[in-house]
């Protein structure tokens, strides 16, 4: 799901991708990053 994190600047979404109840990306600023 969306999560909103407080930032000093304001809000950033963070979006938790969950496959098979396996956390398998977590996009941050735009950023992917693949986890095994």
């Amino acid at each position: 799901g969306a999560v909103s994190v407080v930032m000093p600047g304001g809000t950033a979404p963070i979006l938790l991708e969950e496959e098979a109840g396996e956390l398998v990306r977590v996009r941050l600023f735009g950023t992917a990053r693949s986890v095994p």
